[in-house]
């Protein structure tokens, strides 16, 4: 059984990769990853990570099966919004 878990951060170099448009996620953007482990047990440090831009990400509806953006209702934090985060 494979758990699913989602994970939003600040990307902390430029060496990830979206999943969807294949471009580099700069560094200290905003990121979306989508984490698989083998069970609930075992360490997020062993996770596989799926990465996307913030915008690309899409979540899979699952009474219909279309997918949506999720982040078209959400707007990526300003400067401002980002130190309060922090």
């Amino acid at each position: 059984m494979v758990v699913i878990s989602y994970c939003i951060e600040y990307a902390q170099s430029q060496k990830s990769v979206c999943l969807k448009c294949n471009k580099v996620i700069p560094n200290k953007s905003l990121r979306v990853a989508r984490m698989e482990r083998t069970s609930e047990k075992e360490k997020k440090k062993f996770a596989k990570f799926r990465w996307y831009h913030f915008k690309c990400f899409e979540v899979k509806n699952k009474k219909t099966g279309y997918n949506r953006k999720s982040a078209s209702f959400i707007e990526e934090p300003t400067n401002k919004t980002a130190k309060l985060l922090t």
